[in-house]
């Protein structure tokens, strides 16, 4: 099972804050995208899966699972 990125951050202990100063982002803004209630823009969406995979030592891409309808990234 791909665990999801809210289960990621807990597993190392981090808060939304802590994720968000890392990635440039407000907490509001990453705990939105955390929940899937937003996307971000493939430029950032990028960058943040790098960050994200060297954070958690995790492949983040296989969190992320596009929506080929819509052209959504959901989480």
């Amino acid at each position: 099972m791909v665990p999801s990125l809210k289960q990621l951050r807990e597993k190392r202990g981090l808060s939304q804050e802590q994720v968000a100063n890392l990635l440039g982002v407000s907490r509001e803004m990453y705990g939105m995208i955390e929940r899937g209630d937003r996307g971000s823009s493939i430029k950032s969406s990028l960058v943040m899966v790098d960050q994200l995979s060297l954070m958690f030592d995790y492949p983040v891409e296989k969190v992320f699972k596009g929506d080929r309808e819509n052209g959504k990234v959901a989480c």
